[in-house]
Parts: structure tokens; C-alpha cells; sequence
């Protein structure tokens, strides 16, 4: 547990921010993903440290000239410079932009409703009730065969980039040492293997699993320990995408798009109950 971590656990039930954050930037949640939270980091491969938010924009930004902050963004290093082990890699979205990536099913904000609670760092709370102001979201106005398409639409690009790149995963994901080592970024295979699994999940059981099943955390440790070769993986998963697919069309009774009315309903109301019961807020 780095020093960082071992704040946030110290004063999570205070509601106290992190310590690059401040209030003013109205942080309603913020959580743990990356391969932590996933259940998927090796001993070979250490992790950074990734933290996704999600913020409030206040009344300027919402109807006055003020620009809306839509991203907040803090890294340990500079931008573009690669992260260590240990490092802090944070992005912050509003409340609107994080909805709206929810809606075309993003599956890396997706996981805000399905992570383990270990992964939370910081949760507003609301005045009247004590409780998150997500604690009545319905995350079955997201579910939808949408979601799934991105999600695999996602993994088989990647798919396609491990190969494309000769084993690197992409002209801007390069991890030297491990193509040396396995012949292929393993890391990045590992989380093309994670995808498959959680829009499996998501399909036939209707939720990610975050972390995942454990047999499912063993079969991505060994893909990132370089214990499958790239052309038995690129196959392999491959030919599982195939077969979601056609679950997906043939198979799988969901609506084709995510509520979007039930969604916007909420958010009018959750803006409309700040205003009301948090006037310093405005």
C-alpha cells in the first residue's frame, strides 16, 4: 500500500480529498481502475497507480459564459512521459461528459457501476440522506446491446493494433521490454482478454465483474506472464469475439439503446436538488 493509498483509506470516511485536489472542483465520486482494480496485476509487471472521477460542473459552467470544465486530469509525470510504478494517473470527468461516454458504452466508465467497493477512494454524499448521489441511478437505463458493441468494437481494435504493431499493441502503447521478453506487449494482450470477459459477463449475466472471476484473473496473469504465445492468443480470442457476436444478434434479448430519457431525467434532478439544498455550491 503506497503512501497515497494508505491517505485516502485514513480519510475516506471524513470526506477528504485527495491531496491534488480541492473543493472547488466539486468531486462527487472517485475510484480505482486499471489492472488493480481488476484483479489482473503481476508480480512482472508493476502498476501504476489509475484513478477515474467524476465531478459536479457548478451553475457558471452550467448556464452562465464560464467554459464547462469537462476534464480534470493530474499525473505524476509529465504528460506523455510514461508512468512507474507507483505513480498517480487521475482523469476526472463531469457529470455530463461521463454520462454521455456511459450512453455510447465506454466500457472504462462502464465500471464505475460495477466495481468492487475496495476500488472507491471518495464519495460525496448528499445532505438530506447521507447517502451517494448516484444511490438511485438505474443501470438499467444503460443496458443495452449498444454497450456491447463498443466494448467488443474496442477489444477487436486492439486486437487488430497487437498485431498491426508487430506485437506492440499500438504506435503510442510501447512496452520495449516485454516484447523483448515474450515477443509481445503481454500487458496490453492482458487487457484485450479482460474486455472479452467483462462484455461476457455483461451479456449473459447482465454486470461486469471487477475484479473478475477468479479463473478468469488466472488466465489474464498468464497472458501477462508470457505463458501464451501471440499467434495462439490473437486466435483464441479472435474466434471468442466471433462467437459474442453472434450471441449478441442471435441469442441475446436486450434493447438495442441505453434509456437516454430515464438518464437525462436524472441528471436535471440531481443538478436541481444541488441548487436547492446546497445554495453555496451554485
Amino acid at each position: 500500500m503506497n503512501n497515497f493509498r494508505r491517505y485516502v483509506a485514513k480519510d475516506l470516511e471524513k470526506n477528504i480529498l485527495p491531496p491534488f485536489l480541492t473543493p472547488q472542483m466539486n468531486m462527487m465520486e472517485i475510484f480505482e481502475v486499471g489492472s488493480t482494480s481488476w484483479g489482473i496485476n503481476t508480480d512482472e509487471s508493476g502498476d501504476d497507480l489509475d484513478l477515474m472521477g467524476i465531478h459536479l460542473n457548478n451553475i457558471d459552467e452550467l448556464i452562465g459564459i464560464t467554459k464547462r470544465k469537462d476534464t480534470i486530469t493530474y499525473r505524476t509525470r509529465a504528460e506523455g512521459v510514461r508512468s512507474q510504478v507507483g505513480d498517480i494517473d487521475f482523469v476526472s470527468h463531469s457529470l455530463h461528459k461521463f454520462l454521455n461516454l456511459c450512453l455510447k458504452g465506454n466500457p472504462n466508465v462502464l465500471a464505475f457501476f460495477y466495481t468492487s467497493s475496495d476500488n472507491f477512494w471518495y464519495s460525496l454524499k448528499t445532505r438530506r440522506f447521507n447517502t451517494s448521489l448516484f444511490s438511485d441511478f438505474n443501470t438499467e437505463w444503460l443496458y443495452s446491446k449498444k454497450v456491447a458493441k463498443h466494448t467488443m468494437a474496442y477489444a477487436r481494435n486492439q486486437l487488430d493494433s497487437l498485431i498491426k504493431y508487430g506485437g506492440y499493441g499500438g504506435s503510442k502503447v510501447k512496452r520495449p521490454e516485454l516484447v523483448e521478453r515474450y515477443g509481445f506487449d503481454t500487458k496490453y494482450a492482458g487487457h484485450i482478454a479482460r474486455l472479452v470477459f467483462a462484455v461476457e459477463a455483461y451479456m449473459k449475466e447482465g454486470r461486469f465483474y471487477i475484479p473478475l472471476k477468479e479463473h478468469e484473473r488466472e488466465t489474464v496473469k498468464n497472458i501477462r506472464k508470457g505463458r501464451v504465445h501471440l499467434q495462439t492468443f490473437v486466435v483464441q480470442y479472435k474466434e471468442h469475439l466471433d462467437y459474442l457476436n453472434d450471441y449478441m444478434n442471435y441469442h441475446w434479448d436486450a434493447p438495442k439503446e441505453p434509456n437516454t430519457l430515464e438518464v437525462n431525467k436524472w441528471i436535471k434532478q440531481i443538478y436541481l436538488e444541488r441548487f436547492k439544498y446546497d445554495v453555496s455550491w451554485a
